[in-house]
């Protein structure tokens, strides 16, 4: 009888320790929880600049085009995202700047981005392969061959 009362009162003891202890520990607010669009935007803006296009099957390197390589996507936080063309432009007309939006869809599968220029509104639905805080890879849908990997510009 005496054991059971005795082991009565340390698992008492050990649970009140636990419960202070854990009642003490410190809670920040300074953490910052790891979700899709605090990846994408790092809680503020983020550059991200297309590495290159691979092969899905084989992970082979496509030449991209050289103009396309100096070129930034911009993700916003609030929802916004603007292009950066670099100093090689592609086309004569690409203006400095793109302006546009983006919004993820269908569980944060995929994502779409939507622009207007010149009047013209276009947009473009990406899957999302990978989002990490240093890497984002997109595939369009319906081209089962191409991935484009995507790296943090700071």
């Amino acid at each position: 009888m005496d054991k059971i009362l005795t082991l009565r009162a340390h698992v008492i003891f050990m649970l009140i320790g636990i419960l202070a202890f854990s009642s003490c520990s410190k809670v920040s607010s300074d953490i910052v929880p790891q979700t899709s669009t605090h990846f994408l935007t790092n809680g503020e803006d983020k550059r991200w600049f297309k590495f290159e296009d691979r092969y899905i099957e084989t992970d082979v390197s496509i030449p991209a085009p050289e103009c396309t390589m100096d070129d930034l996507d911009v993700f916003v936080v609030n929802n916004t995202i603007y292009k950066e063309y670099g100093g090689y432009l592609c086309e004569s007309n690409d203006a400095p700047i793109l302006n546009g939006t983006w919004k993820f869809m269908d569980d944060e599968r995929f994502i779409l981005k939507s622009y207007t220029q010149n009047g013209n509104s276009y947009s473009d639905t990406l899957q999302i392969l990978l989002l990490t805080e240093n890497q984002l890879i997109l595939k369009k849908p319906g081209q089962d061959l191409i991935k484009s990997i995507y790296y943090p510009r700071p």
